[in-house]
């Protein structure tokens, strides 16, 4: 996965990486070039 992977080397998957109850709701919007579109963060619109 884009995210688990990541967060699981960096030891934060407990709350990060994947949309589940009880996990940060922090989601990153990518286009079909991989280019980051959108990111949320804590429900607010970063980017």
């Amino acid at each position: 996965m884009m995210t688990y992977n990541p967060a699981r080397v960096l030891g934060i998957e407990k709350r990060k990486g994947t949309l589940a109850p009880g996990m940060d709701g922090d989601i990153a919007i990518f286009d079909d070039q991989i280019r980051v579109k959108r990111v949320l963060v804590a429900g607010r619109c970063l980017v």
